[in-house]
């Protein structure tokens, strides 16, 4: 009776052709590796932007209503003035710049990585169904914030920006 002797294993072919397949997927991930560290980047930039613009138009509707109703007024957090109601002409726009901590400035400093620009728009009185009456008017707000700071959006396109309109009951 004869034994054959069983050999086991893989050829050289086998394992070169393994080696280079796993290769080529290995440079692939390699490959998308950046651009999901960009868009990981980019979508966290955005959320504090974001984060940043619902701060903005909370402080702006918890600001108290003055007396008479729809008086300028400054808000409570940020000290952004107000407008009175209705806004006939459009105010200088608001700029306050915020560091990645959230602490805020109303001038550029080092260390500041967003922009926040606050305009108020006109909102000219609509006509009162009944004389005598008081018409409810909102104020507007355009709310923009930018990153990085140091780059003004209306001369020179940021990296990123968010934008929000905001309706604020004076009355």
């Amino acid at each position: 009776m004869k034994f054959r002797k069983l050999t086991c294993g893989f050829s050289l072919i086998e394992v070169t052709l393994a080696i280079g397949i796993v290769g080529f997927g290995l440079i692939a991930i390699m490959g998308l590796l950046p651009v999901g560290l960009t868009s990981n980047r980019n979508a966290a930039e955005q959320a504090a932007a974001t984060g940043i613009l619902t701060s903005i138009a909370s402080d702006l509707r918890a600001t108290p209503v003055t007396t008479p109703p729809g008086g300028t007024a400054t808000s409570l957090q940020y000290q952004i003035a107000i407008p009175a109601s209705p806004v006939s002409a459009t105010p200088a726009p608001i700029t306050m710049y915020f560091a990645a901590d959230g602490s805020f400035s109303k001038t550029s400093a080092t260390g500041m990585r967003y922009r926040a620009r606050i305009g108020f728009l006109p909102n000219l009185p609509s006509p009162s169904p009944t004389p005598g009456t008081l018409v409810r008017e909102a104020t507007y707000a355009l709310i923009k914030v930018s990153w990085p700071a140091p780059v003004d959006p209306a001369t020179t396109q940021p990296s990123g920006l968010v934008t929000s309109f905001v309706a604020v009951d004076r009355n």
